[in-house]
């Protein structure tokens, strides 16, 4: 969910140096709404968590691995680049798209050693395979909170519901027992039942680029008749660009009028 804020913030808007140059402190400063503002630091502290946990095997694991540059770099500091947080194959960028692909893949396992568990299994808690398992998949961007594998805070508490403590009159003890039958229909339901397993589909952030080569500059040249612009229309230009945004925008614009261009035929009158 970070990982699109951010796409529909930089794609084709930002270029690298300047995505690189935002600090999460500062990019936080910049969301005016406090709802939202709470919102981006929930998750920005979540991928935070994450990452320290798991950040020491995004070497060697999973498609996208981290050097030990990256790996070394501290996520929780608001210092930090927002770079890193933003979904990129390669770069900075990999950092938190590395660390999607990893939880992706421990989810998908955990859920591939289920159904070889389940379906070996004589019976399944009084159901058959089939109508417990309907083998469902999410696409990363559809999934919901609920589909996750979520048992910090819920497993200890289904263990203790199924204790039953006796205590024998001249003993000292506590005796102990569990009803396992009870138990193992709890965690089913509880934690494997309709969880599906995850597409990846990590969008990738594409940077505007500051300069043009000099030969995109010449191909449009030769195509399009040049004119000079007045001080009088570079003043006008730059009395309407006041804002970052406003730059951003129009740079964006300029981008595909200039892809457009380049792209076209010179056989074109009205070019």
């Amino acid at each position: 969910q970070l990982q699109r804020i951010l796409c529909d913030i930089h794609h084709y808007r930002s270029s690298e140096e300047e995505v690189k140059e935002i600090t999460i402190g500062q990019f936080l400063s910049t969301i005016s709404n406090d709802q939202k503002k709470s919102e981006i630091k929930s998750m920005i502290e979540s991928v935070q968590q994450a990452w320290q946990l798991v950040r020491g095997k995004l070497q060697t694991c999973g498609r996208f691995r981290v050097t030990q540059e990256y790996i070394n770099v501290d996520l929780s500091d608001e210092t930090t680049s927002i770079a890193y947080l933003v979904p990129k194959t390669t770069g900075q960028g990999c950092c938190t798209t590395a660390l999607v692909d990893h939880l992706v893949m421990i989810h998908n396992e955990f859920i591939n050693i289920c159904i070889k568990i389940i379906k070996e299994m004589p019976y399944t808690t009084g159901r058959t395979w089939k109508s417990v398992w309907r083998d469902p998949s999410v696409q990363l961007k559809d999934l919901r909170d609920t589909q996750l594998l979520q048992y910090e805070n819920r497993l200890m508490a289904v263990i203790l519901a199924h204790c039953h403590y006796s205590l024998t009159v001249g003993q000292q003890h506590t005796d102990v027992e569990y009803d396992y039958a009870a138990l193992e229909k709890h965690l089913l339901n509880e934690f494997v039942y309709g969880k599906p397993k995850i597409q990846l589909d990590i969008p990738h952030v594409v940077f505007r680029k500051d300069v043009y080569t000099g030969e995109r500059f010449e191909m449009i040249r030769t195509k399009v008749p040049q004119m000079h612009l007045s001080a009088g229309d570079k003043g006008d230009i730059l009395k309407q660009l006041t804002r970052i945004q406003q730059l951003r925008q129009a740079l964006n614009h300029i981008d595909v009028v200039m892809g457009f261009l380049s792209a076209g035929g010179k056989e074109n009158p009205n070019m």
